[in-house]
């Protein structure tokens, strides 16, 4: 794949790089899937012995491209233009003998776009997650004790890794 070295604009602060939709050479290639993501570069301010780890954003495949894992009726269709600004939660996962992890966490971990492309118009993808610190679900994960997520209201789903983002309260 191609990785884009991103930039923060100076002025607003936001990430953006254009990406290339087709190429030269030899094989004339076209883009057909696109991936945008966000993650934790130091997480010392919510628990200080954690490492940062992973998260979510979006998959936009592009025109008629084949899609892996999803289904079409998954796909929130777009033309031209995605805009995509989903609630996002940091997740402490806490394994026994292993570091503490915090990852990002939105309703799923990449939303999948039919980005349909008119030649001519101006193509966009803005990814502009709302984190919000203010709520951490807990997953632990113990030997011979079990598995389980503690929500910040003190709700807690045992047998499970799985973070329900609609017990975030």
């Amino acid at each position: 794949g191609l990785d884009l070295d991103v930039k923060a604009d100076p002025q607003t602060g936001y990430f953006q790089a254009k990406l290339p939709f087709s190429g030269g050479g030899w094989c004339k290639w076209k883009i057909n899937r696109a991936f945008v993501a966000v993650g934790y570069t130091d997480v010392s301010h919510l628990v200080k012995d954690a490492v940062p780890y992973g998260g979510p954003g979006l998959t936009a495949f592009i025109n008629d491209a084949a899609r892996t894992n999803y289904s079409e009726a998954s796909e929130t269709r777009a033309l031209n233009t995605i805009d995509f600004s989903p609630v996002i939660y940091p997740v402490l996962k806490i394994v026994e003998g292993r570091p503490k992890r915090i990852s990002l966490q939105g309703v799923v971990h990449l939303f999948p776009f039919r980005l349909k492309l008119t030649p001519g118009e101006e193509w966009k993808i803005t990814f502009k997650p709302k984190l919000d610190e203010t709520k951490m679900p807990k997953i632990t994960v113990t030997d011979g004790k079990g598995e389980w997520v503690e929500y910040p209201d003190g709700h807690i789903e045992t047998d499970t890794q799985m973070v329900d983002t609609r017990y975030i309260k």
